[in-house]
C-alpha cells in the first residue's frame, strides 16, 4: 500500500461514480484467517480519510468533475472592479446555487454542498469577463473568496465571410477562416464579427488572481497542476452584441508569445487547454507548437484558452495567525515558483486556514499579501513531495498595519443575527468577513488609513448599519443593534432622460481630491472635487472631473458607453455642495449640465444633458 502522504494522480473515467471511488478497490471474504489483515487495512484507509459529511455523499455536481468528497460548508465573497470598488448586482454560481451580490458586493453560500477536491465559485456581470475562484473547503467552515473583475473590450473586427486576422500589441493573434462563423443557432454568419480578447500573461505576479487555478485534467485524463505559460479570453459577437462562435468543424488559429522568463527553456510543444467555467478546470483539447518565439494552436470554440505544462499535484496547507495568536481570515496567499512566474493562490477561511493544490518536487515559494500587495510574510519552501501542513504561520505585523476588531451583532429584538456581513473599508480597499451568531473577533490587515468605514449587513432580515472609527490596533464595535436601518446613502442622476439610481456610494480623499462613486451591475457614476469645498460651494466645470459607464444588455443596439472628463473638459456642468459635515456625517449635493462623450471612442455617443443628486456618509 501507499502511504498517507504519497500522491498519485487520479484517472477520471466518464462513468465514473461514488462506487468508483479508488478508495473502493477491496473485495472482502469474511475467512477467519485473514480478518486481522482485513482490519488493519480498513483502519489504515480510515484514518487517512478526512472528516466529511457523510450524508452529503450523493450530492451530483454539473459536469465532469473529478470524482467528489461532498462536505457541507460555507462561501462567502466579494466582487469586485480592477479599482478594488464593490459591485453590486453579480450573479454567482457554486454548483446548483446561485445567489447575487448585495449592494456591498458581497454574496453568501450558507451550509450548501461542497466538492472538497475543488470546488468552483462563478461570479459573473454583464461589460466584464466571468471570474471563476476554486477553494478546497473543509465541512461546517466558512470559506472566503474574492473576485477581481476585468472589465471587457473590443479588440478588433473582420468579416465572417472572408476571414481575417485580429491581432493584439502584446504578440497574441487569432487567425479565422472564411465563412467558419455561427450563430447560436447554429446558422451560419457572414457579417461583421467583434472580437474581445485579453491576454493574462504570466510574467505578471497578479495574473494568477483572475484566474481559477492552475488545476486540470491532461491528455490521459489525469488530475495535474498546470504551469501557465500564457491565458487569452476570447468572446465573438456581432454589432448589436448577439453571442457567436466558430461553425461545427471549424478552426481557428490562436497564437501565444513565450513569456519572457520562459524564453530559455520554453519545449517544444505544450499542451492547449480550454477552462471548464462550470467546473472550475483547465481541459486539454490539443496541442500548441513552439514556432519562433510564439507558440500556436488550433481551437473549434471559444472562451479562455491557456498553454500548460503539467506535474503531479500534492496538497499544501496552513493557518494564518497574528502575533496574538488569533486567526487572520480572508488574505490572499500566493504560491510561487523560485525559478518562474506565479503559479497559485488562495484566501484564507474564517479561521485563518488555506489550502491549495501545488506541483510536485518543484523549488517554491510562500508568499501572504494585503489588499495593498504589501508583503506581510514570505517564506521558501523548496521541494514538496507529499502533501504538507505547515502548521501555524505568524504574519509580520510591523509590514503593514493590523487591528483586531470586535463586536456583537443584534436583531431589533436584542437577539443575536444569526448570519451577517462587516465590510471594513478604507481608500485603498476594503475587506470583509462573514459573522454567524452575532459574534466576532478577528484579525485583518490594512495599509495608508487614518479611518474605517465599517459597512454591516443582515442576510437574514436585510437591515443594515454603517459605522465610521479610527484606524487602530484594537477596535471594539461593542453591540450594534441592525434593526431599522435602511440604506439612506445615494446617487441619483437622470441622464438622457434615463433615471438611474445607485444606493450605497462611497467617499474617500484621492490626489487632494473628495471622490465620491457607487454603482451596480450597468452603471457605474463617479465625480471628484476640490477637497478644500466648503458648505454651499458651487464649482464649475474646469474643478469637477466626471467618470460614468453604462454597460447594455445583449439585445441593446450599443454595447458600451463610457464618459471620462478630466478638468474643464465637460461644458456646462454645474456642481453644487449643499452640506458637508464632519467625518462621520453626510455630504450632499446636485449636478447639472452636458455630459460630454466627444473624447476617443466615445464619439459614437452624443453628449447627453445630465442631473442629479446625491448622499454620502462622509469617511474622510
Amino acid at each position: 500500500m501507499r502511504p498517507c502522504n504519497e500522491t498519485q494522480r487520479h484517472t477520471v473515467q466518464p462513468s465514473e461514480s461514488r462506487n468508483d471511488h479508488p478508495m473502493n478497490f477491496l473485495k472482502i471474504h469474511f475467512n477467519k484467517p485473514n480478518f486481522l489483515w482485513i482490519f488493519l487495512i480498513l483502519l489504515s484507509l480510515t484514518s487517512c480519510r478526512k472528516d466529511y459529511d457523510k450524508s452529503s455523499e450523493n450530492t451530483q455536481f454539473p459536469g465532469n468533475q473529478p470524482y467528489a468528497v461532498t462536505v457541507n460548508g460555507s462561501v462567502m465573497g466579494m466582487v469586485l472592479n480592477q479599482n478594488s470598488v464593490p459591485m453590486s448586482g453579480a450573479v454567482v454560481k457554486a454548483g446548483n446555487h446561485q445567489t447575487t451580490t448585495n449592494t456591498d458586493g458581497i454574496y453568501v453560500f450558507h451550509n450548501i454542498p461542497l466538492n472538497q477536491k475543488g470546488m468552483n465559485i462563478r461570479a459573473s456581470i454583464n461589460g466584464f469577463w466571468s471570474s471563476s475562484r476554486v477553494v478546497y473547503p473543509r465541512h461546517n467552515h466558512m470559506h472566503h473568496v474574492t473576485h477581481t473583475m476585468l472589465q471587457r473590450f473590443q479588440t478588433g473586427q473582420f468579416s465572417a465571410a472572408d476571414g481575417g486576422e485580429v491581432d493584439l500589441s502584446d504578440g497574441t493573434s487569432l487567425v479565422f477562416g472564411p465563412n467558419s462563423i455561427a450563430q447560436s443557432t447554429g446558422e451560419l454568419y457572414s457579417g461583421t464579427v467583434s472580437v474581445d480578447k485579453r491576454r493574462l500573461n504570466p510574467d505578471n505576479p497578479l495574473t494568477v488572481r483572475y484566474v481559477p487555478g492552475m488545476r486540470g485534467i491532461n491528455q490521459d485524463q489525469q488530475e495535474v497542476a498546470l504551469q501557465s505559460y500564457g491565458i487569452l479570453a476570447v468572446a465573438l459577437q456581432t454589432p448589436s452584441g448577439q453571442p457567436l462562435n466558430l461553425a461545427e468543424n471549424q478552426t481557428a488559429t490562436i497564437t501565444f508569445p513565450v513569456p519572457q522568463s520562459m524564453a530559455g527553456s520554453a519545449p517544444a510543444t505544450l499542451g492547449l487547454y480550454r477552462l471548464d467555467e462550470v467546473n472550475g478546470q483547465w481541459l486539454h483539447e490539443g496541442e500548441a507548437q513552439l514556432q519562433g518565439s510564439s507558440y500556436v494552436g488550433e481551437v473549434s470554440h471559444f472562451s479562455y484558452w491557456g498553454i500548460f505544462d503539467d506535474f503531479d499535484g500534492v496538497m499544501l496547507e496552513g493557518t494564518l495567525v497574528n502575533q496574538a495568536g488569533a486567526p487572520v481570515p480572508n488574505t490572499t496567499v500566493t504560491i510561487l515558483d523560485a525559478d518562474g512566474p506565479g503559479w497559485e493562490t488562495t484566501q484564507t477561511d474564517a479561521d485563518g486556514n488555506f489550502n491549495v493544490l501545488v506541483p510536485e518536487n518543484l523549488n517554491l515559494n510562500l508568499m501572504v499579501s494585503n489588499l495593498c500587495n504589501v508583503t506581510i510574510y514570505a517564506q521558501a519552501l523548496g521541494s514538496i513531495s507529499s502533501d504538507t501542513d505547515l502548521g501555524n504561520i505568524t504574519v509580520n505585523e510591523s509590514e503593514a498595519g493590523f487591528s483586531q476588531i470586535s463586536g456583537n451583532l443584534v436583531n431589533c429584538d436584542g437577539n443575536p443575527v444569526s448570519l451577517a456581513s462587516v465590510q471594513i473599508c478604507w481608500q485603498q480597499g476594503c475587506q470583509s468577513l462573514m459573522v454567524m451568531n452575532g459574534s466576532f473577533d478577528v484579525a485583518f490587515s490594512w495599509c495608508d488609513a487614518t479611518a474605517f468605514t465599517v459597512s454591516v449587513f443582515d442576510f437574514g432580515s436585510g437591515e443594515t448599519a454603517q459605522l465610521t472609527v479610527n484606524a487602530d490596533n484594537t477596535i471594539n464595535l461593542g453591540t450594534v443593534q441592525l434593526c431599522d436601518n435602511p440604506a439612506d446613502e445615494f446617487i441619483n442622476f437622470t441622464i438622457d432622460g434615463v433615471n438611474v439610481a445607485l444606493p450605497n456610494p462611497y467617499q474617500s480623499i484621492v490626489d487632494n481630491q473628495s471622490r465620491v462613486n457607487a454603482q451596480n451591475s450597468s452603471y457605474s457614476f463617479e465625480m471628484r472635487w476640490p477637497v478644500e469645498g466648503v458648505t454651499n460651494s458651487v464649482f464649475s466645470n474646469s474643478e469637477v472631473q466626471w467618470q460614468y459607464s453604462y454597460y447594455t444588455t445583449p439585445d441593446t443596439s450599443l454595447q458600451f458607453q463610457y464618459a471620462s472628463c478630466g478638468l474643464g473638459e465637460c461644458e456646462n456642468l454645474t456642481f453644487t455642495l449643499t452640506q458637508v459635515e464632519a467625518v462621520g456625517g453626510y455630504i450632499e449635493g446636485t449636478f447639472e449640465g452636458t455630459l460630454d462623450f466627444s473624447n476617443g471612442f466615445q464619439g459614437v455617443t452624443p453628449n447627453a444633458p445630465l442631473s442629479g443628486s446625491f448622499r454620502v456618509l462622509r469617511s474622510q
